[in-house]
């Protein structure tokens, strides 16, 4: 698809050609970076468009042509570019909203049509392989070579099996399915990590070093588990570059990141704890708000293997445990997986907990929608 320049797009018959040429994708970034940062700094847009690998296609794109595009956009819905000047603004959201539907609606097509290829792929191989293009495969091979075509050639003998597995040193490993190999090898790491671990004395530098017990093994195994303390941690920070090593212009760069990583953080967690608390104050979320008590459902905790609350979720945005909207979305799955689990599904709890996770799905698509894509 060709870019449009600016002296094309001042052409408006032109311009909304073109516009209307652009792909969902392209429409979904564009009213994303609005939604983020409003329509009174164009250049501001256009740097953030640019920090997108999805759009090579319009760098060529000025912050005059992302304007016009973005108005005609608009104009589409009958709108007014006024009403988006701020971060936010609700007929932004709207029509990021609109995009982001329109986009999932085309992968999901995408997804379907691939599998519809692939069950047609899988048909033909099946049939080629059971013989019936064997006229037309010959057909394509020239005459003399006609006779050295072998299209079905008998199958390999199985190896004897000599009952001496220790010296097999893979041999018909590739018989064996992926699964059990991976199985296989996988108990073969932890045979070798265990003996290491419970061997007795060994020789290390001309002294000798005691192989653990197999109590002390088990009690150091049990200590690496995390406790749910420290899976709740926030994720280590990354490693600083030494600034003394930059210059002035990448020392400058380096701390503009910084600071855009902070505040991009911070606006996640402000957006998501004021979507919470939106989720509390509907009909019924009071069920889902505290863990279950003990007293209230005393096999909660055997039936249970993973329990979480809404105020779980809303700690672990706190601490930064949880930082991307994925992860609060199967945060939240899990609460009410676990409602309709120990409840039933028809249940009273059980259909709240659906009618729950009805909402806070609309409110997460919404959220997501003018989440501005990196």
């Amino acid at each position: 698809m060709a870019v449009a320049s600016t002296s094309t797009l001042n052409n408006t018959s032109t311009s909304n050609s073109n516009n209307d040429e652009l792909e969902t994708l392209t429409k979904l970034i564009l009213a994303q970076a609005v939604a983020q940062v409003g329509s009174t700094n164009w250049n501001h847009v256009h740097n953030l468009i640019n920090q997108n690998t999805s759009i090579d296609a319009h760098r060529a794109y000025t912050p005059e042509d992302w304007a016009k595009t973005y108005q005609h956009l608009l104009n589409i819905e009958g709108w007014s570019l006024a009403k988006t000047a701020l971060p936010k603004a609700r007929t932004s959201r709207k029509l990021a909203h609109k995009y982001y539907k329109l986009h999932l609606e085309e992968l999901v097509k995408k997804i379907a049509k691939s599998w519809a290829e692939e069950d047609s792929l899988r048909l033909s191989i099946t049939s080629i392989l059971s013989g019936s293009h064997d006229s037309q495969i010959l057909a394509s091979v020239p005459a003399e070579l006609r006779h050295e075509v072998v299209l079905h050639p008998p199958p390999s003998p199985p190896p004897a099996d000599n009952g001496d597995d220790e010296d097999d040193d893979g041999e018909g490993e590739e018989i064996k399915p992926l699964l059990m190999r991976d199985r296989d090898r996988e108990r073969d790491r932890e045979s070798t990590a265990g003996e290491s671990e419970m061997g007795g004395d060994e020789e290390e530098g001309g002294r000798k070093r005691k192989g653990k017990s197999a109590a002390s093994s088990s009690k150091t195994r049990k200590s690496k588990r995390k406790s749910p303390e420290a899976a709740e941690s926030p994720p280590a920070s990354r490693k600083r570059i030494k600034t003394e090593d930059l210059t002035e212009e990448e020392a400058a760069k380096l701390e503009k990141a910084e600071k855009d990583e902070k505040a991009t953080a911070l606006r996640f967690k402000r957006a998501i704890l004021q979507l919470l608390d939106t989720l509390q104050q509907e009909k019924h979320a009071h069920q889902f708000n505290n863990p279950v008590s003990k007293k209230d459902a005393a096999s909660y905790y055997d039936a249970v293997k993973r329990p979480m609350c809404i105020t779980d979720v809303i700690r672990r945005v706190k601490n930064g445990a949880t930082v991307t909207s994925q992860e609060v979305m199967r945060d939240a799955a899990v609460i009410f997986a676990n409602a309709v689990q120990f409840n039933g599904v028809n249940e009273e709890v059980g259909v709240n907990a659906r009618e729950i996770w009805g909402k806070f799905e609309e409110l997460m698509t919404l959220h997501m929608s003018t989440e501005f894509m990196q």
